[in-house]
Order: structure tokens, then C-alpha cells, then sequence
């Protein structure tokens, strides 16, 4: 068997084995845990997915099970309170919560908590008291019965159960993870909830990325929430970090960028880094859109009507705009061998794309920047659209604050390049 994140395309099935689930536990003697509340319900599930902390158990390419898990330091609030004992540990922990399986293999609740063990080191876990099959199984994998706790969606007392693993990484590794305070509530308004994967298997690593890239960064550089996520995804699509993308564009969501501002930067992107590489990025974004509850496609954008006349036109005033009187007829000026590339930069590139709303001339001069920058080995390109930022109106100041919000996804080489950049166009 094996594990991995939940995504929107699970969704039915995850509900198909929370019903069975359901239907398993009415006839072992458990009607109660998640019958009468029909427990999941579907925006619970897809809170999980959006999160990052959903995931499925496949066994020969099959989802047969399913359960949330998180990790960070008093990450479920509900088991502040314990009554009838104690915690063995005050440490961060993972917490387990709707685990369940469709009964077509053996053995699926044992793999999935043992995963979670190996991973968080210190995990937690509460069940129904009706939930005989649960409390065996994880009094069988060695877990202590430590109390009981109650929970929001009813009235039944939960046992509780904890385990630190064997090799101490649960207890004694994460007590020492220090994130501080700043870092720790920027994370919360990033992942409520938590992210759980790098915080179990790399705590020393989360513990000093967090505290430079979430304290000492956002303290230094000050940026309102929507140009700071504007910055950082489009430095994840210029160096290609999907797998941080995806976890970062439900945060971006929450904190200041709206769905069709995301749209935009995706589709601005395809002109400096080619569709071949953008286009996972246009699959995690409609997975996440739609994990959201939010129907596609969204409003169109276009300013300009599909014909060669009015795309060259749009794109001409586009350049103009941003480069100058300079740029008029930029069409007619290309290089006699390839004379059509500055015809498509101006329909195609300028025309098709700097033409549409969501976002204005200076957001998009700021996201082709972060674009290239990211990438890399573009150096003459990049000065020209630092010239370009410069020219609409964003300022020298306003991009070197972006610059060096975007550092921690893209390293100190690519950095410094920007800043070259910038201090050749500055000086034009």
C-alpha cells in the first residue's frame, strides 16, 4: 500500500468510503461516532484537501482509505482539556482524525496510523467509546490510553491515545524545534490548521526556514498581504516550485488575492516561462479553485477582440505604456530574419495577455519580473522589465522589498541577480 495527499479528484471516493465507513460502524455496535451528524461532511473533506493535510491510502492503484492528518504544537485544540489522566508529552504532535477504510483490504487503519507514526514521531488520536474496532487496534500498535477529551460535533466523551516513537524524534527532537512567536502566527494565518509533512520529517530544517523565511523576512520587508502572495506566486511558477505553489495559493486565496488575480498571473506567466512548463500549474490552481467551492471557468478577462487588428493595437498601447513612445510600430523594427517574433510579442505576448483586467499595468509588470527573475538566465530581459516596473510606477524601494520577500523560494545566486538588475535599470 501506499500513501499520498488527497486532491480534488479523490473526492467521491473518499465520500464513498466515509459512507461504508458509516454502515461498518452501525453494524460493530457504534452507531453513534459519525451516524446521526452523517460525519464527514463534504466541506470538512474538502477543507482537508485544500489544506494539505488530507491524504489516501492506494493499494494497486485504488484509494482504499482515508484519514487528516497535522502536525505543530497544540495543533487540535480539543485536546487542551483531558480529563481522567494526562498527556505523556507536551511536545508538537501529528493528530490522526477520519480515518477510515472500504474493507477491501486487511490491515488499512495499522498501515496508515503507522505511516503517520513514522513520520510525526509523536502522534495523538481520539475514538468513540463505541469504537471498540479503533481501541483495539490502537492499543494492539502499542498506543497508551491517556484520558478523555470531548470534541465540538457532539456530546459523546472521546477516548484518548498517544505514542511517541521508539527513536525519541516525536519527544525530544520536536521540543526542540523554537519557532518563534512571529513565525508561528504567520504560519496559522498561512495553514490553519497546520501543514504536517516537513514538520514531522525535517523539524530542524522547518524550525530555521521558518523562523528567517515567516519572522526575520516578513519583519524586514514590509509588503502588504496581496503583493507579498502576488510576488511569491509568480516566483513559484518562474522557478517552478508546484509543490510549494499548491500549498501556498489557498493562503494567497485567504489573504488578499482573488481567484481571478491568481487566473492572471498563471496566464501571464505562459509568455516568459512557455505553456510545457506552466501547465501543472494550471491544474493545481483549478483543483484548488474548485476545492474551494469555486465554479470554473471564472469571468472573462479579455480586453481585446480575437482578430490580428485589435490584438496588435492593444498590444502596441500596452508597450507604449510601459516602455515609451520608443515602442510605436515595435511590430515593423524586428530582425530581418525573424521579423515575426516582434510582431508576436506585440500580438501575442502584449496584446493577448498585458490587455486583460484582474490586474492592472504595474501588477503585471511586477509578476513578469518575479517570472524571470525566478527562472533565471535572462539577465537583459530582466533589466528591461525592471526598467519596465520602473516605469509604471513601482518603485525602486517597493522592488527590492519584493525581491527580498521572494528570497527564500528562489536562493541568494537568483537574488542577487535581481538586484543587479534593478541597479542597472535605476540608473538609466
Amino acid at each position: 500500500m501506499e500513501i499520498r495527499k488527497s486532491t480534488a479528484a479523490d473526492f467521491e471516493r473518499i465520500m464513498e468510503i466515509y459512507a461504508y465507513a458509516r454502515s461498518f460502524m452501525a453494524a460493530t455496535g457504534n452507531p453513534n461516532q459519525w451516524g446521526p451528524t452523517n460525519w464527514p461532511p463534504a466541506a470538512l473533506v474538502w477543507d482537508d484537501i485544500e489544506s494539505g493535510n488530507g491524504h489516501v491510502c492506494e493499494h494497486e492503484g485504488r484509494v482504499v482509505g482515508v484519514f487528516c492528518l497535522a502536525y505543530g504544537m497544540d495543533v487540535e485544540p480539543t485536546y487542551r482539556r483531558i480529563q481522567d489522566g494526562s498527556w505523556l508529552d507536551d511536545g508538537p504532535y501529528g493528530v490522526i482524525h477520519r480515518l477510515a477504510g472500504d474493507g477491501s483490504v486487511r490491515g488499512i487503519g495499522a498501515f496508515c496510523i503507522t505511516w503517520a507514526l513514522e513520520r510525526c514521531g509523536h502522534l495523538r488520536i481520539d475514538t468513540h467509546g463505541d469504537n471498540v474496532v479503533m481501541q483495539n487496534l490502537l492499543e494492539k500498535l502499542g498506543f497508551t490510553h491517556c484520558g478523555t477529551i470531548y470534541v465540538e460535533e457532539d456530546d459523546y466523551p472521546r477516548f484518548a491515545y498517544e505514542k511517541l516513537a521508539a527513536n525519541g524524534r516525536g519527544g525530544n527532537m520536536t521540543e526542540r524545534m523554537q519557532i518563534t512567536q512571529k513565525a508561528q502566527a504567520f504560519l496559522e494565518a498561512m495553514y490553519p490548521g497546520g501543514d504536517s509533512d516537513l514538520m514531522c520529517t525535517d523539524p530542524e530544517f522547518v524550525e530555521r526556514f521558518a523562523n528567517f523565511a515567516f519572522d526575520e523576512v516578513v519583519d524586514t520587508v514590509q509588503l502588504d498581504d496581496r503583493t507579498r502572495y502576488l510576488g511569491w506566486l509568480a516566483t513559484l511558477l518562474g522557478c517552478q516550485g508546484i509543490d510549494e505553489y499548491r500549498a501556498l495559493l489557498p493562503a494567497a486565496l485567504r489573504n488578499g488575492l482573488a481567484p481571478e488575480e491568481v487566473k492572471e498571473v498563471v496566464y501571464q506567466a505562459v509568455d516568459y516561462l512557455g505553456f510545457g512548463r506552466v501547465r501543472p500549474f494550471f491544474t493545481a490552481t483549478n483543483e484548488i479553485l474548485e476545492a474551494q467551492g469555486i465554479a470554473l471557468p471564472l469571468q472573462g478577462q479579455a480586453r481585446t477582440e480575437p482578430t490580428r487588428e485589435s490584438r496588435l493595437a492593444g498590444g502596441e498601447e500596452a508597450q507604449v505604456a510601459i516602455f515609451g513612445e520608443g515602442m510605436r510600430d515595435f511590430k515593423s523594427k524586428g530582425h530581418p530574419d525573424y521579423p515575426h517574433i516582434n510582431t508576436w510579442l506585440v500580438d501575442n505576448c502584449f496584446g493577448d495577455w498585458y490587455t486583460r483586467g484582474a490586474l492592472d499595468l504595474k501588477d503585471r509588470e511586477l509578476v513578469t519580473f518575479c517570472c524571470i527573475a525566478a527562472q533565471g538566465g535572462c539577465d537583459p530581459q530582466l533589466r528591461a522589465h525592471a526598467a519596465g516596473n520602473l516605469s509604471v510606477g513601482n518603485s525602486r524601494e517597493l522592488l527590492i522589498r519584493v525581491i527580498s520577500s521572494n528570497l527564500p523560494f528562489i536562493g541568494y545566486p537568483r537574488t542577487l541577480n535581481a538586484l543587479a538588475a534593478l541597479d542597472a535599470a535605476s540608473q538609466q
